[in-house]
């Protein structure tokens, strides 16, 4: 069994917590919260408030809710294999770290603010209210309470993607880093990616010595890239930030993709986790407009990608059955375009040797293209051997398209610079894994 296996996997959970206090996350409400979101766990749970009294039965897991004088105080009582500390202004770092080894405790946090989610098995150590996303195969890793919440958010409120497989907050990380939570992730089943938010670390080699052994892909989104945010990344979870540079350069020499934002984070976490390998750089781009099409042509030239060159009997094909037509990459198939000239023209590129991946644009302002039609599309995509990603350009008809789409678990883009960094990143890494 994996050393962290208590912490994401407990049969038993108490909660403690002193509903006398009211500070920073410390609070009666947050206690209500985390206690009513720990009735989708299915093992036992123990709730217990020092304002009525100390009593501290034996778990696997304790999630601890107290002021730091509280912790102290009662430490030594603890009866459990692991703890997540949740509130942070906590200031004696040395005595907390003694303390818990002298009972043989492993922790996360302090500042751990959320503590974990894990929808395998319902764990949500949550304060937030209606927040449990669906269950998914991608794990992310964040230094920050509010990244980690944004995360949280796009994964409980997207009903259009696959949803997350853990979510972690690893706040201060005096005792449990980023590098225990990586090694469990590599060996649990239910992960095939891991993403990571970093706003520095405390011990640079442990943590390529670690990811250099991991075989699932990365993602890493680095904060504190200038000296000024830097100063404030020390402050927020004492984290030393170093230099950008020395961090994207070890990233690259990792295989780990870096990304510039949350969002990115997620959505390219979340398609590598669909092991849909992307073995080229040679797209096919297919739309029903034709400026938006160009457009995607050269934002992926542009990002050391290639428009595939079609076979001739790809050509052939579609100009037999489509002689209005005008057969080259990018493949504009008309605003007249039906379900059934997308399923037909995405047939014979898919099925195209010279094409790795396809990006599909299907608008239906300016277009004849009907949600029925988006069905049609919306099958062929989920039944696809090849990645195919689908963008929308603006905001109504990528909510209308989008809506069709959630039923196949398929996420439709609405912007073709983050649609284009989806493709290669899955193409860099399949290049990565691959290498001799």
């Amino acid at each position: 069994m994996q050393e962290l296996e208590p912490l994401f996997y407990p049969q038993s959970i108490c909660l403690i917590g002193n509903t006398n206090i009211n500070e920073n996350i410390s609070s009666p409400e947050n206690f209500d919260n985390i206690k009513n979101n720990l009735c989708g766990f299915g093992g036992k749970t123990f709730f217990v408030d020092l304002k009525k009294g100390q009593y501290f039965p034996q778990a696997d897991l304790y999630v601890v809710l107290l002021n730091e004088r509280d912790l102290l105080e009662n430490v030594d009582k603890f009866s459990c294999k692991f703890c997540v500390i949740l509130p942070g202004n906590y200031s004696q770092k040395r005595l907390i770290i003694s303390r818990f080894k002298e009972r043989g405790i492993r922790f996360l946090g302090p500042n751990s603010v959320c503590g974990i989610i894990n929808t395998d098995n319902g764990l949500n150590l949550t304060f937030e209210k209606n927040a449990f996303p669906r269950r998914g195969n991608h794990s992310i890793v964040s230094q920050s309470g509010g990244v980690g919440a944004a995360l949280l958010d796009i994964a409980s409120q997207n009903s259009s993607i696959g949803g997350i497989g853990k979510l972690i907050w690893l706040g201060n990380a005096w005792d449990i880093g980023f590098s225990d939570i990586i090694h469990f992730l590599n060996s649990d089943k239910q992960t095939r990616s891991i993403g990571l938010y970093i706003e520095g670390l405390q011990n640079g080699k442990d943590f390529i010595n670690i990811v250099r052994k991991i075989k699932k892909p990365i993602v890493a989104l680095k904060s504190g890239i200038y000296q000024q945010s830097a100063k404030r990344a020390l402050t927020h979870t004492s984290s030393i930030a170093g230099e950008s540079r020395i961090y994207s350069s070890a990233f690259k020499q990792l295989g780990v993709k870096e990304v510039n934002d949350i969002d990115e984070l997620y959505y390219t976490s979340y398609f590598l986790s669909l092991n849909n390998d992307v073995r080229g750089k040679r797209v096919a781009i297919i739309s029903n407009v034709g400026g938006p099409s160009i457009l995607a042509a050269d934002i992926l030239l542009g990002s050391e990608l290639e428009l595939a060159e079609l076979e001739n009997k790809t050509v052939e094909r579609i100009k037999k059955k489509y002689p209005m037509i005008s057969v080259l990459n990018p493949l504009d198939i008309i605003a007249d375009a039906d379900g059934s000239r997308f399923e037909y023209c995405l047939t014979s590129v898919i099925n195209d040797k010279n094409v790795d991946a396809v990006l599909l644009i299907n608008m239906l302002k300016s277009c004849t293209l009907k949600l029925e039609d988006v069905k049609i599309i919306s099958d062929f995509i989920r039944k696809s051997q090849k990645l195919i990603i689908d963008v929308v350009p603006g905001i109504g008809d990528w909510k209308k398209v989008r809506s069709m789409m959630k039923e196949n678990d398929i996420y439709v883009f609405n912007n073709l610079h983050q649609a284009v960094k989806i493709i290669k990143s899955m193409y860099d890494y399949y290049i990565y894994k691959n290498r001799k």
